[in-house]
């Protein structure tokens, strides 16, 4: 189960219909959690019958509105069906969140191309898809908006990461001209970029590169704040976005990174 949550509940996102793709774990449940304690109605997604299970008795245990089903969104049709299903079930859609994603290490003598294909498939192509089929029922709804869930390697790059860094720089470019082309219908676009949040698919990272090394100390210590994130400090943002803080914010990627890409790392081996 996700952290506990860090606030009571409160009815702020009443009447609020969200879709958060990929929000069965880590990240993407700490969304759907920030959503469904200020009163939102959520539907999610996941690939394992683990997650689904998962998010059942989260959403039983807490009395929330809150449902996972089974979809690729690797699948143009698995992504149109979902969005249906949504829109459907909860009469409207009001929010789309596309948290779904994975990072692919390798510089560009290492990645292959379908290697590179299928990183941008994930990372770039499927939240457009995504996008695109919720736009006809986010310009129905009232306060609508969309948020993506990028990375700090959109606007800062370290090595052997050059399709993930590409992808997500792509996002950005993705938020900003759909914030353009849909801001006179009221759709506010955003993306959220993590830093170093403390889930799975991060320890999972760092245990490639460690050699049984502990390095997470050495990590929280290059931060400003002295810690990485939590899920639930990417939660909060989301929400503030969906909700009455972020109405005249579009456009934007949000680095919520306790710091790190503000700071010049290189002059600490000097000073």
């Amino acid at each position: 189960m996700a952290e506990s949550p860090a606030r009571a509940d409160c009815t702020e996102l009443d009447g609020h219909a969200a879709l958060v793709v990929g929000g069965t774990r880590g990240i993407g449940l700490a969304i759907c959690e920030a959503l469904c304690l200020r009163g939102a109605r959520v539907i999610t997604c996941g690939t394992s019958a683990e997650g689904i299970a998962n998010v059942a008795a989260i959403a039983s245990a807490r009395q929330w509105p809150m449902e996972a089903v089974q979809a690729d969104i690797r699948s143009e049709r698995d992504i149109d069906a979902l969005v249906t299903h949504a829109a459907k079930q909860m009469g409207h859609l009001s929010a789309l969140v596309f948290c779904a994603g994975r990072a692919w290490r390798g510089d560009a003598g290492e990645t292959s191309i379908e290697d590179w294909d299928d990183c941008l498939a994930l990372n770039l192509r499927a939240p457009f898809i995504a996008a695109k089929f919720a736009l006809p029922h986010l310009q129905k709804a009232q306060s609508p908006s969309i948020v993506f869930i990028s990375s700090i390697w959109a606007v800062t790059a370290t090595r052997r990461r050059v399709a993930y860094s590409v992808a997500k720089a792509g996002l950005t470019a993705l938020t900003r001209n759909l914030a353009i082309d849909y801001g006179h219908c009221g759709i506010r676009v955003n993306a959220v970029a993590p830093g170093y949040i403390e889930t799975d698919l991060l320890r999972q990272s760092i245990a490639q590169v460690a050699q049984g090394r502990d390095l997470l100390p050495e990590i929280e210590a290059r931060h400003p704040l002295r810690r990485i994130g939590k899920p639930r400090d990417i939660g909060e943002m989301v929400a503030f976005l969906v909700g009455a803080g972020g109405q005249f914010v579009t456009g934007q990627t949000i680095l919520v990174d306790g710091g790190v890409t503000a700071k010049f790392a290189l002059a600490d081996h000097w000073e």
